[in-house]
């Protein structure tokens, strides 16, 4: 029988199953941004980049790509030093890939084939389109709300955070335009992901590169 293509084959293999997290004792939740002016909310979005301690937000994601949509749960967490870990989990609870990112290197593990790769973020952005042109850890700070200044990046200013953020072929949209945010949508010419934080925190841990299995099979790339 032929394999699916893995993206979403992975995909289809989600579903809206709940999941939630305690929050751990040094996490707390994250103060909105006060509605006002342009040049106020700059300010603000700046100074929450420079004192960013780390995030840990729980999601529901929507992708679509022609005719095809497929909802799942995922995890997005982004700590202090811009290490990022994108989780995806199963109807049941147990993870079904991941993403971690670190100074331009990126590591997947397909847990559901029991496969990883490592590559370069560039890589990376040419088989997820989502991710555009930039390194992960930098579109996983946007998603979150924030507005990196050293990156190729367009941003829209809305009463209380983005309205949008516009990088090559990919523009992405706050609804409505609050830090943190509510909804985000990602589009580009191979589809839109829409996502929805369900739960956003503070979150100061140190991320850690998730442990290889030493039965995954190397050296396989993720592929559309």
């Amino acid at each position: 029988m032929r394999k699916r293509p893995l993206a979403w084959a992975l995909i289809a293999s989600l579903a809206l199953a709940c999941r939630s997290t305690r929050p751990a004792p040094d996490e707390q939740p994250i103060v909105d941004i006060v509605q006002g002016g342009e040049a106020d909310v700059s300010r603000e979005l700046a100074a929450r980049l420079q004192t960013f301690a780390g995030e840990r937000s729980l999601l529901r994601l929507r992708a679509s790509a022609g005719d095809r949509t497929q909802s799942f749960r995922a995890q997005l967490q982004v700590d202090r030093d811009r290490r990022m870990l994108l989780t995806a989990y199963t109807p049941l609870g147990t993870t079904a890939l991941r993403i971690y990112a670190e100074a331009g290197s990126v590591t997947f593990l397909n847990d559901i084939e029991s496969t990883w790769w490592r590559g370069s973020a560039s890589e990376l952005s040419r088989t997820f389109p989502f991710f555009a042109s930039l390194d992960p850890s930098t579109m996983a700070l946007i998603l979150l709300g924030l507005a990196p200044a050293d990156s190729p990046v367009t941003y829209e200013l809305g009463p209380g955070g983005l309205r949008s953020a516009r990088v090559s072929d990919a523009t992405v949209s706050f609804d409505p335009a609050v830090y943190p945010p509510k909804h985000v949508s990602i589009r580009t010419p191979a589809g839109q992901l829409d996502i929805e934080h369900l739960e956003s925190l503070i979150s100061p841990g140190r991320l850690q590169m998730p442990e290889i299995p030493k039965t995954y099979r190397c050296c396989v790339p993720p592929a559309l």
